[in-house]
């Protein structure tokens, strides 16, 4: 009897130890999946790598003795203009081969001194009054006897042959005039308000560059003034700013865009007419390898109120493009003369 209880009590403490072992072994799987539930510790975020430098570009004119870049100059430009009931619209449209040489270049500098030249022009103006009535178109063309009419005869002076000489540094700033180039800040008198037909001056074959390299983004600006006329004929200087941008290089060519404001405040409506296409604003593609050019464009459309007195208003549009001459694309500006 003994012996039965004790195989009893023997096989009860096993089923007892089995069982304990298994919910043991139950508590533990739990555990185990409850760990396995928990999210991971988090870990310390890494050092964020330190950005590149962006790459910076070097803008420079370059100049070589004997080198000639054309271009080839297209420039619209409709003016409106309403004054005691009447409007009238002077409409200018031209075309120009022009060109710059190179006769000298500082070795140490890289300036260089050039030849300025106008080739060929050819215009048309016509005018229209606010009813309607046209006058027969006005042409000029320098290479045409017969289409020199007396209102543009004085262009011929600007045609087929050297223009200026003046000496350029790297950033396409005018050093120094030496021959024959009419100043800058002259002011011109053109009818109704309308662009010169022919603009030969310095500050239109360049444009100013950065003196440090730039990355894109990167600004710079230039300030330079010019001359109106007030109601008593007298001068009065106007500082004018204009501002560029680096926004994009693609294959060696730079986009450049630029904007172009008033500095000096203007009270006189007589000379805000006067400097109504000054505030362009524009695109340049320059071949940084070669250091010129190679399109540039530029507009303008502006509108003064009471220019000519009361209850009256002008406005200026115009559309400005010059592109390198279509056989110096490909670098045919290395040629030499």
């Amino acid at each position: 009897m003994s012996q039965g209880w004790r195989f009893i009590s023997n096989l009860g403490l096993a089923v007892f130890v089995v069982a304990a072992a298994l919910e043991m072994a139950a508590r533990c799987s739990v555990r185990a999946d409850e760990e396995a539930e928990k999210p991971a510790a988090p870990q310390p975020a890494p050092e964020p790598a330190e950005n590149p430098p962006p790459e910076k570009y070097t803008l420079a004119f370059k100049f070589r003795p004997n080198q000639v870049v054309r271009y080839d100059v297209a420039h619209d430009s409709e003016i409106f203009i309403h004054a005691k009931d009447d409007t009238e619209t002077t409409r200018n449209t031209s075309q120009s081969k022009r060109h710059y040489k190179v006769i000298a270049v500082d070795e140490k500098t890289g300036a260089g001194d050039l030849e300025l030249s106008i080739d060929w022009v050819h215009m048309v103006a016509s005018f229209e009054n606010g009813e309607g009535r046209k006058t027969e178109p006005i042409e000029f063309q320098s290479d045409d006897p017969t289409k020199h009419p007396e209102k543009f005869r004085q262009v011929l002076d600007s045609v087929g042959r050297p223009r200026a000489t003046v000496r350029f540094g790297r950033t396409g700033n005018a050093i120094k005039v030496l021959a024959g180039a009419v100043a800058p800040t002259a002011p011109v008198q053109t009818p109704n308000g309308a662009p010169p037909a022919v603009d030969a001056l310095p500050e239109s074959y360049f444009f100013l560059l950065p003196e440090n390299a730039v990355a894109i983004g990167d600004a710079w600006k230039e300030r330079f003034d010019v001359f109106t006329r007030d109601e008593h004929k007298n001068l009065t200087k106007i500082a004018i700013q204009r501002k560029f941008w680096l926004t994009g290089v693609n294959e060696g060519r730079a986009v450049i865009e630029f904007k172009t404001v008033i500095i000096t405040p203007v009270q006189d409506p007589a000379i805000s007419g006067q400097l109504i296409q000054r505030e362009i604003s524009g695109k340049i593609v320059f071949d940084i390898e070669r250091g010129l050019i190679l399109s540039r464009e530029s507009g303008v459309d502006r509108t003064v109120v009471n220019p000519f007195g009361a209850k009256s208003s002008m406005r200026a549009k115009s559309v400005y493009r010059e592109t390198i001459a279509a056989d110096e694309v490909d670098g045919a500006d290395d040629r030499v003369e």
